[in-house]
C-alpha cells in the first residue's frame, strides 16, 4: 500500500468503531484463525487473515440476497484452503468482492479500527495436502481414522471443493461428504461451519438428479449450523444443469422444498434478507425440478405484493429459462411449460 493510501486510511478512520455487516455474517472466516480488518470508507474494507493480505471494495449484488457471491482470487494466499474460505462467504453475504492492492502486516498496524481475535484449536494440518491427486484426496478424506485429525480433515474437505474428481471417485465421495455435513451440523465448533457448507456444496455438485434425495436430511431445521439455504441452492443447480423429463418426478424432495418456501413467503419473514434469499432459492429449486407446486407458490408471491421480492424472483426464473434455452439437449415440453406459467404469473404483478 502506498504512503498516500496509508495516509488516506488514517485520516478516514471513523471516530467510533464500526462493524462491517458482511464480515459479521461471514462466520466461516472465524474458522481460519485470528483476523483483523478496518473500514476506511463505507464501501471499502482491508483485511488480514493469517497470510492472506487483501484490500478492496464490496458492492451490493442486486440480483440476489446472501445467496450469490461473485468471487475473485485473493492476491496472496498460503494454500487452497483460503480460496475456499472466501468462497464460503457466499452463504452469508450479498456483496461482490473487488480485489485491490496487497499490503503488509506492518503497514496495517496502527490503522486498525476493528480487531477481532478468534480462539481456535492449534492448526496441525500437514504440509502437502494441497499436492494430493484427486484419488489420494478422496481416499484420505474417507479414511476411517481421518476424523482423529480434524484440522487436517477440514482442510482436505475445503480443498476438495476446488478439485476435479472422476465419476467413480464422485460416486463414493458425495455420500460421505453429505453424511459428514449431517453429522457435524450440530457442532458448536465455529471451524466446522465452513467445512459443513463446503461438504454440502461439493457433495451435491456430484449428485445425479435420481440421487438428489440424499439432500433431504439437510433441509431439516433446528441445528446449530444452518444447512437448508446452501442445500436448496445446490438443488437448483442440480436441476438447472440436468432438467427433469416430466413434471413431479421428485415429489418427496419438492414437498420438503415447498414447505420451506411456504413458511417464508409472508410479510414478516420476507423482510429479512437471509429468509428472502432462502425463499427465492426454494422457489427456483421447485421450478428447476419441475414441481407442480411451483405455480401455487409463485401465486402466493404475487399476492404478497412485495414488489422488490417479486421482481427478484422473476429475474431468477428468467435466468433459469435462459439456462434451459441454451442447454445442449432440448428441455422437455412439460417442464418448460410449467416454468413459462410461473413467469407469466409473476409478470402480472
Amino acid at each position: 500500500m502506498s504512503n498516500e493510501a496509508i495516509q488516506y486510511v488514517n485520516q478516514s478512520l471513523p471516530t467510533q468503531q464500526q462493524r462491517y455487516p458482511g464480515i459479521d455474517k461471514a462466520k466461516c472466516i472465524k474458522g481460519y484463525g485470528p483476523y483483523r480488518y478496518f473500514i476506511p470508507a463505507p464501501d471499502q474494507i482491508i483485511a488480514y487473515i493469517e497470510g492472506m493480505k487483501i484490500s478492496g471494495t464490496f458492492t451490493p449484488n442486486p440480483e440476489d440476497s446472501q445467496s450469490d457471491f461473485t468471487y475473485a482470487l485473493p492476491i496472496q494466499t498460503r494454500n487452497q484452503a483460503f480460496h475456499a474460505a472466501w468462497k464460503s462467504v457466499a452463504e452469508w453475504s450479498n456483496w461482490t468482492w473487488h480485489v485491490g492492492e496487497s499490503f503488509t502486516v506492518d503497514q496495517l498496524s496502527g490503522s486498525v479500527a476493528v480487531t477481532e481475535q478468534v480462539e481456535r484449536e492449534t492448526d496441525t494440518t500437514t504440509d502437502g495436502v494441497s499436492q494430493l491427486t484427486s484419488g489420494q484426496l478422496a481416499s484420505a478424506i474417507m479414511q476411517t481414522e481421518a476424523e482423529t485429525n480434524m484440522p487436517r480433515l477440514r482442510e482436505m474437505i475445503l480443498i476438495a471443493e476446488d478439485t476435479s474428481f472422476n465419476i467413480a471417485q464422485s460416486e463414493r465421495l458425495a455420500p460421505w461428504l453429505l453424511k459428514f455435513a449431517e453429522k457435524y451440523r450440530d457442532s458448536s465448533d465455529p471451524q466446522d461451519e465452513a467445512t459443513v457448507w463446503s461438504a454440502i456444496r461439493t457433495g451435491a455438485s456430484m449428485l445425479r438428479p435420481q440421487d438428489a434425495n440424499l439432500l433431504l436430511p439437510l433441509l431439516n431445521p433446528g441445528h446449530s449450523i444452518e444447512t437448508s439455504l446452501v442445500t436448496v441452492k445446490m438443488l437448483g443447480r442440480i436441476f438447472e444443469a440436468q432438467p427433469p423429463a416430466k413434471v413431479d418426478e421428485h415429489q418427496e424432495l419438492a414437498n420438503e422444498v415447498c414447505q420451506i418456501a411456504e413458511s417464508l413467503v409472508n410479510p414478516h419473514a420476507i423482510t429479512a434478507s437471509q429468509t428472502a434469499a432462502k425463499a427465492q432459492l426454494a422457489i427456483y429449486a421447485l421450478a428447476a425440478m419441475a414441481s407442480s407446486r411451483t405455480e401455487p407458490i409463485v401465486e402466493a408471491v404475487q399476492k404478497l405484493g412485495v414488489t422488490w421480492f417479486t421482481r427478484r424472483t422473476l429475474r431468477k426464473l428468467h435466468d433459469l429459462s435462459n439456462t434451459w434455452a441454451s442447454h445442449p439437449t432440448a428441455v422437455r415440453k412439460a417442464p418448460r411449460q410449467l416454468l413459462d406459467k410461473a413467469l407469466q404469473i409473476l409478470k402480472s404483478d
